[in-house]
C-alpha cells in the first residue's frame, strides 16, 4: 500500500519536473546521432558493473533468504565479486582504445576525488539504507499505518531539504564547502547512532528529535561531495565525474539496503527461541526468522498482545543491528572526508560585468600559495 501511494504521489512529480526541464533547460549539444552516440557508450563496462552489482546483490539474497552455503548463493556472490574485481580492467581497456569509459582511472588517481567519492558512497549507503528501514521500522515494531509512517518520515524530509537549501546558500556566500560537509556527517553519524535506542515502546517526542537531526546532518551531504570531486578534475571531465558521482550514489544505495536485510536477517534467526518459548506458534516464528518478517506487518498484528510484544521486541533488537552497521559507515564517511583537500570557492570579477567562477586553494601548511581555476560550473551546481 505505501509502495503504491508513493509511485502515485512521484508519477506526477516527476512528469512535471520533465516538461519543466525539456522547456527551460539550454545546454549545448554537438547533435551527435542516435546511433554514433549509442556506437561511443562504454557498453562492456557498463555490462560489466551492472551484472556485477545484480549478481552480488541476488546472492546476498538467496544467502539471507535461505543460506549462504547453498550452491546458488555462492556462486552469485563469487561471479559477483569477481565482475566488480574485472570492472576496473574494463575501464583501463576502454582509456588504451581511445573510448571514454563510464568510470574514467583518472578520476581515481587523485587522493582528493578517491575521499570525494567514497564521502558519496558512505552518505547514499546511509541515506537509502536509512529512507529504506525506518518506515519499516515504524510499521513492523510500532504497528503503525503506512499514512502514519509518511507523517513521522516529514521529520526528516523538512529538516533535510531546508537545511539543504541553506548549505548552498552558506556554500555560495562564503566558498567553504568542506566544513558544511563534514558538519553534515557528523551530525549524520550522531543521529544514525541515536537509531540504536529505539526500542519496541512508543515514544514519539524521542523518536521526533532523532529523526531532526539525521536530516539536519543528511542534508549537505547531497551537493558538497560533489563540489569537492568538481574542484579536483579538469573542465572537460566535469560531466564525467558528475556521472560517475551520480553512479557510485545509485550502487552503494542499493549494496547498503541489501546488505542491511542480509544483517536484519541474520538477527533475527536468533530470535527462534525466544519466539518459541513466548507461545508464538512455531510456524510464524519460522516465518519471522528465515526472511519473511519484512512482509509480515499483518501477520503480527494478528497475533494476541503477549506474543505480539514477544515479536516486536524480537524486531527491534535485530533491527538494531542494522542501525549499528549505518552508524559505522556514517563514521567511516566522516573519516574519510579529511581525504578531501581543503579549497575555497570565490567569485571573481573580469572584465566589466562578467562573473568568472574561481576556486583558491586552501591549505594549512602552505597558506601563502594560492591556485585560482576558472569553473563557472562549479557553483552553479
Amino acid at each position: 500500500m505505501l509502495c503504491i501511494s508513493a509511485h502515485h504521489e512521484t508519477v506526477p512529480i516527476i512528469s512535471v519536473s520533465i516538461l519543466t526541464l525539456f522547456a527551460t533547460l539550454n545546454l549545448q549539444s554537438s547533435r551527435t546521432p542516435l546511433f554514433a552516440g549509442l556506437a561511443s557508450m562504454d557498453w562492456l563496462g557498463t555490462t560489466t558493473i551492472l551484472a556485477a552489482a545484480v549478481f552480488l546483490l541476488v546472492g546476498l539474497q538467496l544467502g539471507c533468504t535461505s543460506s549462504f552455503t547453498t550452491r546458488m548463493a555462492v556462486t552469485f556472490i563469487v561471479i559477483g565479486c569477481v565482475l566488480y574485481t574485472a570492472f576496473p580492467i574494463t575501464q583501463w581497456w576502454e582509456e588504451k582504445r581511445g573510448r571514454e569509459p563510464v568510470l574514467p582511472l583518472r578520476i581515481f588517481k587523485d587522493v582528493s576525488n578517491l575521499s570525494a567519492l567514497s564521502v558519496c558512497a558512505c552518505d547514499a549507503l546511509a541515506f537509502n539504507s536509512v529512507a529504506y528501514f525506518l518506515p519499516l521500522y515504524f510499521q513492523i515494531v510500532l504497528g503503525q499505518t503506512p499514512s502514519m509512517t509518511g507523517v513521522y518520515m516529514l521529520a526528516i524530509a523538512v529538516p533535510l531539504a531546508t537545511i539543504s537549501f541553506a548549505s548552498g546558500y552558506v556554500i555560495e556566500m562564503t566558498g567553504r564547502f568542506l566544513e558544511v560537509l563534514q558538519a553534515g556527517l557528523l551530525l549524520m553519524t550522531i543521529g544514525v547512532g541515536l537509531l540504536v535506542s529505539f526500542s519496541a515502546a512508543m515514544n514519539v517526542g524521542k523518536i521526533i528529535a532523532i529523526l531532526v537531526v539525521i536530516g539536519l546532518g543528511f542534508g549537505p551531504n547531497f551537493s558538497a561531495p560533489l563540489i569537492a570531486l568538481q574542484t579536483r578534475i579538469r573542465i572537460s571531465d566535469i560531466a564525467t565525474g558528475t556521472s560517475a558521482f551520480g553512479f557510485v550514489r545509485m550502487i552503494s544505495g542499493a549494496i547498503g539496503v541489501v546488505v542491511g536485510q542480509v544483517v536484519f536477517q541474520l538477527l533475527m534467526r536468533r530470535q527462534f527461541d525466544s519466539f518459541v518459548k513466548g507461545d508464538i506458534p512455531r510456524d510464524v516464528a519460522i516465518q519471522l526468522t528465515q526472511g519473511e518478517a519484512i512482509s509480515l506487518q499483518f501477520t503480527i498484528t494478528g497475533l494476541p498482545d503477549d506474543q505480539q510484544r514477544i515479536a516486536r521486541i524480537g524486531l527491534a533488537k535485530a533491527m538494531r543491528g542494522t542501525w549499528v552497521l549505518y552508524t559505522v559507515v556514517s563514521a567511516l564517511g566522516l573519516l574519510l572526508s579529511f581525504g578531501i583537500k581543503r579549497k575555497k570557492l570565490q567569485r571573481e570579477t573580469a572584465g566589466g560585468n562578467n562573473e568568472l567562477e574561481s576556486i583558491q586553494t586552501e591549505t594549512t601548511s602552505e597558506s601563502a600559495q594560492t591556485m585560482v581555476v576558472r569553473e563557472s560550473q562549479i557553483l552553479h551546481k
